[in-house]
């Protein structure tokens, strides 16, 4: 058997030369870059929905109404303004506290009224002062600093007071000397009690109540002290 021997031409090596490397690389192509780009592609979808969704949760995050801390401090300076407990005692102190301050000191210290309002309670103070114009300027001015609001931040050094009305007249000899009458409010945190009254019968039979009333007479013994004695019983209604 004869080998035949396949001769090419300078031509043919020179386009196989060129072509082997083409088919090689296609190969390769097909078989390693086209799947991992596939992955890619697949990955790059997957990145640009995980985007999306972060951007509308940060968008949410964004608009969603911000949730101030509470702080121990916070709470602290609004009992110091508002008290949950009247304490008249307290009041009273306060009030002689910054008169002190103030250079001043009143006539009279009378406790009012007690009013309600929605979550609060305002306890009326009576002052009548002679003195100082500008004592009691100095004094008013004080007694509203001892609560304010900076910047959105309660600040709180006393109780929380407020000037409901104020006259004064001209005193002696001469102005800035000036007899004065104040009404203030000191605020209680939490609304007044409620007090429910009922009547319930006293013998529990037919629903009848019994009324006892007692009279008494005045006499005097032979040491010359009065005494009270008794005169009457219990009436049945």
């Amino acid at each position: 058997m004869k080998k035949v021997k396949l001769q090419l031409s300078p031509r043919g090596m020179l386009a196989i030369a060129i072509v082997a490397p083409l088919v090689l690389i296609v190969a390769g192509w097909m078989m390693l870059v086209g799947p991992q780009r596939s992955k890619a592609s697949q990955a790059a979808v997957a990145v640009a929905a995980a985007q999306t969704q972060y951007d509308t949760q940060k968008a949410a995050i964004a608009h969603a109404p911000k949730q101030q801390p509470i702080r121990v401090a916070d709470i602290f300076r609004l009992i110091k303004a508002m008290p949950d407990q009247q304490n008249m005692s307290d009041i009273i102190l306060e009030l002689n506290q910054v008169a002190v301050e103030s250079g001043i000191s009143f006539d009279s210290i009378v406790p009012g009224q007690l009013t309600g309002g929605a979550g609060y309670q305002a306890q009326q103070i009576q002052l009548t002062f002679s003195g100082s114009f500008y004592g009691l300027a100095d004094f008013l001015y004080r007694l509203r600093n001892l609560v304010s609001v900076h910047k959105g931040t309660l600040q709180a050094t006393g109780r929380l007071f407020s000037v409901q009305q104020l006259a004064f007249t001209e005193g002696k000899p001469a102005f800035p000397q000036i007899t004065a009458q104040l009404t203030l409010d000191a605020y209680t945190y939490g609304a007044p009690a409620v007090v429910q009254t009922t009547t319930t019968p006293t013998d529990g039979s037919d629903g009848s109540t019994t009324t006892d009333t007692t009279e008494s007479t005045t006499t005097t013994d032979s040491s010359g002290s009065p005494t009270a004695e008794p005169a009457g019983g219990g009436v049945n209604g």
